[in-house]
Parts: C-alpha cells; sequence; structure tokens
C-alpha cells in the first residue's frame, strides 16, 4: 500500500497517471516537480489520505473527484451497485433508485450509468457533499436528481412528490459507534467527516431500522 501511495503521489505531482509514470522511467525530472511531489510525501506522512491529496478515487472503473467534505469511496462499496445490476438489470422497464445518504455521489451516479432506464436521486444532509455528488454527475453526464435532505425524512418527501415508491434503495450510511473511534485508522478518524462515520444515537443499526420502519 505505501508503495502504490507513492506511485500515485508522485504521478500526481509530475502531471503523469500511474501507468505513463512506467512508462516514461526514463523522463528527467525537474526540480519543481520534485518539490512538488516531495511536498506531497510529506502530507501522506502526516496520514492525509491519498484521495484527499491528489482529489480523486477510482470507483467502478471511473475517476470521481473527492473532498475532505464526503467520504472517500471504498472498493467494498462497489458491491451495491453489483448487486443493483443483479435486481433490476432484468425487470426491464424504468427503475426508481434513491441513494441515501450519497456522499461524493460514487453510488448514484455509478447506478445511473450502469442502470440505462433508471431514474436515480441522491440524497445527504451535508450541502457540500451534495455540491460535490453534482460535480461529479456533471463530469461524467449521468443524470442524477441531488438533494440536500436529512435522512429518510428526505426519501419520504421524494415518494409523495412523485407519488411512486422506490424499487431500490441504496446507502453506505454512517454505522461505527463513536466509543470506537480510537480503534480507526488516523486517516480516517483524522480527515474523514464524522457525520459520514459515526451512527446517530450512537446505534450502528440506525438506518436499517429507519429504513424499515
Amino acid at each position: 500500500e505505501a508503495r502504490l501511495d507513492a506511485e500515485l503521489l508522485v504521478a500526481h505531482a509530475i502531471g503523469l497517471s500511474r501507468l505513463q509514470l512506467f512508462l516514461e522511467l526514463e523522463r528527467p525530472i525537474s526540480s519543481a516537480e520534485l518539490d512538488r511531489a516531495r511536498d506531497l510525501l510529506v502530507r501522506r506522512g502526516r496520514r492525509e489520505p491519498t484521495a484527499y491529496i491528489t482529489g480523486k478515487r477510482e470507483f467502478y472503473g471511473r475517476d470521481f473527484v473527492v473532498r475532505d467534505g464526503a467520504l472517500i469511496p471504498r472498493p467494498e462499496t462497489e458491491l451495491l451497485v453489483d448487486h443493483g445490476r443483479e435486481l433490476l438489470g432484468e425487470r426491464g422497464g424504468e427503475a426508481r433508485v434513491a441513494d441515501l445518504g450519497t456522499g461524493s455521489g460514487c453510488l448514484a451516479v455509478t447506478l445511473a450509468l450502469e442502470l440505462k432506464d433508471a431514474r436515480v436521486w441522491g440524497t445527504d444532509v451535508s450541502t457540500d457533499a451534495i455540491e460535490l455528488a453534482r460535480e461529479n454527475a456533471q463530469r461524467l453526464e449521468a443524470e442524477v436528481d441531488f438533494r440536500a435532505a436529512d435522512g429518510v425524512d428526505g426519501l419520504s418527501a421524494i415518494v409523495k412528490e412523485q407519488g411512486v415508491p422506490f424499487d431500490l434503495v441504496v446507502s453506505n450510511p454512517p454505522y461505527i459507534e463513536a466509543s470506537e473511534s480510537d480503534a480507526l485508522a488516523p486517516e480516517v478518524r483524522e480527515y474523514e467527516p464524522e457525520v459520514a462515520l459515526f451512527a446517530p444515537d450512537g446505534e450502528p443499526d440506525y438506518w436499517v431500522r429507519a429504513l424499515l420502519d
């Protein structure tokens, strides 16, 4: 992981992709590029996440812009896209999909692109996250209706407005108990937003129960 981070940061510092870095191993490095790379590596040494330093993270084969106002997309969250495609891919017709706590918009945008006939909404209590999600949707040319809304009440408002329930609700909600914060890696505990990490009222199953209710 350390080697991967170093490669990503050096490539970012000199304006190349990681693949291009390997293809141009004989390329001379200027002193300015060296200084930029050193600065980025110092930031990583302070445990700042690589994705926040480079401003991007790959998710489901696409680059998403990330900032410190939203959770960094995780590879395991891609499983939700796989399940969504499996559940809705063979039914035909228009599907209605909601992403609760959309963050960077990685789930909502990806599902909108992978499920061509789907109408997708994304909600988040953070206006910074909604702004970021809209930026990602625009960059990747995905049609998603993003709304700043609080939890399940936001989804209920959309259902009431549209008059039709959702066919699929996906979410990667905050589920960590606040008492477990010391066990988190510094990259997570010190840099990622608390509202995206820690379960409301300290109850890890809060959102599951809220959705079922």
